[in-house]
C-alpha cells in the first residue's frame, strides 16, 4: 500500500461533480490528542471551595465574588445553582464543563455575573444535561470561545443537546469565536435578552428548536441570527448595526417572523438551502440588501421568503432572488432573476 498515493473520490448528495481528496499522513500524537479530551476528564468541583454540595445532589457557587482560575468540569447527577448578586470570574483561560443544568436565577436589581477580568477566559460547556438550565437576570461579558489545545468549539457559550431558557439576560463584548452563544440539538427559549457588541455571529441555533422574544441584537461582527437545521419563531426583535445578515436560515430551517426591526445590516433577511421564512410587520432600514433567497450548499435546496406587510427605506436592493428560489410579497411573487448568488455572496 502507497500510503503517500492514497485518494479518497466523494459525491455529495445531490451533486454530480465528483471531488478528489488526498489523505495526509496523521502528524499529531494520539496520546497528546486524548489528554486534551476535557469531555473524558474526571470531576473535579470537589477542588474548588466555592462549591459546596447541599442533600439532593445540588451544588452551589457559595462565594458573592469566585475567582475561577482552572478548569472545572461537574459530571452529571447534580442541580447547579447560583444566588442573585454572584460573580463568576473566568481568569487565566479558564472555563466550565458541565453535564448537570445550570439554574442561574439573579434577580433585576442584583444579577448574577459570568465575567472574564483579564480577558482569557473560555466560557461555558454544558453538554447532554437530563434536564432543562434556566439562566434569569444574568450578564455574560468578554468571554471568549471555549479552546483548549487542538480542540475548539465556535461558542462561548455552548448548549450540546442542553435544553436551556434565558430571561433577561445580556450578552456583551465576546472576544473570541464564531458565535457568542451556540445551542446545539436542544430545545430553547431567549426572552427579554440582548446581544450587544458580539464579535461575529450573535446567536447560532444548530439543528435546534426555539423562541426568541423581544430580544435585541446591537454591534454583532456577522450575523445577528444565524439558524441551521433549526425550527425557530422569532417575536418582536431589534437588530441593528449588523455586519453581515440579521437572520440567516440555511439547511432546512423553518422560521417564522413577526413584528422585527432592523437598521444598518448588509443583508436583512437571507433564506438559503431549502429553508422558508415567513414573517409578518417587518421594517428594514439603512441595508444593502433586504430579501435574498438562494441555494448555497450542492446538497439542499433554494430558498423560499414569504412577506406579509412591510416597511422598507434607505434599501439599495430589496429583492434578490435566486432563479429556482421563491419570494412572495403580499400574496404577489417576486421574479425571481439572479443567478450564481452563491458565488456573488461567498466566493
Amino acid at each position: 500500500l502507497d500510503r503517500n498515493g492514497i485518494e479518497v473520490k466523494v459525491r455529495f448528495f445531490g451533486d454530480s461533480k465528483i471531488n478528489t481528496l488526498k489523505v495526509n499522513k496523521w502528524r499529531k500524537k494520539s496520546d497528546s490528542i486524548i489528554s486534551q479530551n476535557n469531555l473524558k476528564s474526571g470531576s473535579n468541583f470537589e477542588n474548588f471551595d466555592f462549591i459546596k454540595e447541599s442533600e439532593g445532589k445540588v451544588l452551589f457557587f457559595v462565594q458573592d465574588s469566585i475567582n475561577i482560575n482552572k478548569k472545572v468540569v461537574i459530571p452529571k447527577g447534580y442541580v447547579v445553582n447560583a444566588y442573585p448578586g454572584t460573580t463568576l470570574n473566568l481568569t487565566d483561560s479558564a472555563f466550565i464543563i458541565s453535564k448537570s443544568p445550570f439554574l442561574f436565577r439573579g434577580i433585576d436589581k442584583n444579577p448574577i455575573k459570568v465575567i472574564s477580568s483579564d480577558q482569557t477566559g473560555k466560557g461555558i460547556f454544558l453538554y447532554q444535561t437530563d434536564s432543562v438550565s434556566h439562566f434569569s437576570y444574568t450578564t455574560f461579558t468578554d468571554l471568549s470561545n471555549f479552546a483548549f489545545s487542538k480542540w475548539e468549539l465556535s461558542g462561548a457559550l455552548t448548549f450540546y443537546e442542553s435544553n436551556v431558557f434565558f430571561n433577561f439576560c445580556n450578552f456583551e463584548s465576546n472576544l473570541a469565536g464564531d458565535d457568542y452563544l451556540n445551542i446545539i440539538r436542544s430545545d430553547f427559549e431567549l426572552n427579554d435578552c440582548r446581544f450587544f457588541e458580539c464579535l461575529f455571529d450573535g446567536f447560532d441555533s444548530d439543528f435546534s428548536n426555539g423562541i426568541i422574544k423581544n430580544t435585541s441584537f446591537v454591534f454583532c461582527g456577522n450575523d445577528g441570527i444565524d439558524l441551521s437545521g433549526s425550527n425557530v419563531k422569532l417575536e418582536n426583535i431589534n437588530l441593528s448595526y449588523i455586519g453581515d445578515k440579521s437572520i440567516s436560515a440555511g439547511e432546512k430551517s423553518h422560521c417564522k417572523v413577526s413584528n422585527i426591526q432592523i437598521k444598518d445590516s448588509i443583508i436583512s433577511i437571507s433564506s438559503k438551502d431549502s429553508s422558508e421564512i415567513f414573517l409578518s410587520n417587518v421594517n428594514i432600514e439603512n441595508s444593502q440588501y433586504g430579501f435574498t433567497a438562494f441555494q448555497k450548499k450542492h446538497e439542499h435546496g433554494p430558498g423560499f421568503i414569504e412577506i406579509n406587510d412591510y416597511n422598507l427605506n434607505n434599501v439599495k436592493s430589496p429583492f434578490y432572488i435566486e432563479k429556482g428560489s421563491s419570494c412572495i410579497v403580499n400574496g404577489s411573487k417576486i421574479i425571481a432573476d439572479k443567478i450564481n448568488l452563491r458565488e456573488y455572496f461567498y466566493d
